[in-house]
């Protein structure tokens, strides 16, 4: 089955979504970082975590959700059946994240909560255990996401690529990780 067909039958999502439009950042990230642990702040209907494993066969990918759509666990299992040990799901509050333990991953994908608070934990979560960290909803329609970018201090990260599908994303490298070994 082909990602496409696969995808369709996710749940639909009341919420916005990555669509198939958005394959080409998974497709630089994989060519430039080779991502081999991931996080993904925000499941939703699972399209976007089905472009990461379908695209990147080397990854793992640990998904959060707060899960407050009731189809939230029924993705999860989807996700599980179809990509065995690959795929791990949190349903939690992202703020909780911080109160856990975690290893450093390649790439933390946020595209979760998108009022200030949650952003900012997030972003700040992502800083202390992510290499790369790929940013969603960047292209000014989410005044969460805008403000932390603005209000956040970005000194240790370096912008690697913008893009102005869908709703923008950008994708930083992280200078204050040094550790090249997964933890």
């Amino acid at each position: 089955m082909d990602i496409v067909e696969w995808i369709r039958k996710l749940p639909h999502s009341p919420e916005g979504h990555w669509g198939m439009g958005h394959l080409p950042i998974v497709h630089f990230i994989q060519e430039e970082i080779k991502p081999q642990t991931m996080m993904e702040i925000g499941l939703n209907n699972g399209t976007s975590a089905a472009m990461w494993l379908f695209s990147c066969p080397q990854v793992t990918l640990m998904s959060v959700d707060i899960g407050i759509h009731k189809f939230i666990g029924e993705v999860a299992d989807i996700m599980r059946e179809q990509f065995d040990d690959r795929f791990f799901f949190l349903e939690t509050d992202s703020m909780e994240l911080p109160n856990m333990k975690f290893p450093i991953y390649d790439l933390i994908f946020i595209d979760g909560g998108h009022k200030f608070e949650v952003c900012k934990s997030d972003l700040k979560f992502s800083m202390e255990h992510a290499r790369y960290i790929l940013i969603d909803d960047t292209a000014g329609n989410s005044p969460g996401v805008n403000k932390v970018l603005k209000e956040v201090s970005l000194e240790s990260l370096q912008l690697v690529k913008r893009w102005n599908i869908g709703a923008g994303c950008i994708l930083y490298k992280n200078l204050g990780i040094t550790d090249t070994s997964s933890s």
